[in-house]
């Protein structure tokens, strides 16, 4: 099975595979983000390197970047995320993409997570969350 197969059949399926509401980290930065305005949700992996390249350009001098991914550790626990370790995300891998940034917080937690039938269980999670310099800065 080609993995395009693999994933058109994984979201083929009637419910939601991770369920409808924003994931845990997400809604607990609610209050950090701007009353109005734009935002961008992007979801990454093995092309990471160009995509926060482009959300890196995207994002306004000023804007707030929110990542949220799996840990190395997330491969014991297996209740979801990816199953190659070069698509897990370190806190150096952070801090060296985004070094540049201010304002920066890396949340670093292994917790129970249930969000749609895909993310169940204990889970090894990492969140970034970080202001791109102003062009004053």
């Amino acid at each position: 099975m080609s993995e395009y197969d693999r994933w058109e059949g994984r979201y083929a399926v009637p419910e939601y595979a991770f369920g409808k509401e924003p994931n845990y980290f997400l809604a607990s930065c609610k209050a950090l983000l701007p009353s109005s305005g734009r935002a961008l949700a992007v979801a990454d992996g093995e092309g990471r390197k160009r995509k926060w390249a482009g959300m890196r350009r995207a994002l306004r001098p000023g804007g707030f970047l929110i990542i949220h991914g799996y840990t190395p550790k997330q491969l014991d626990y297996g209740t979801g995320g990816p199953k190659q370790i070069e698509n897990l995300y370190t806190r150096a891998m952070l801090e060296a993409a985004f070094k540049d940034f201010t304002d920066m917080r890396i949340v670093e937690e292994e917790r129970e997570i249930h969000e749609g039938a895909s993310h169940g269980g204990m889970s090894a999670v990492i969140g970034l969350t970080a202001r791109k310099p102003s062009a004053a800065e």
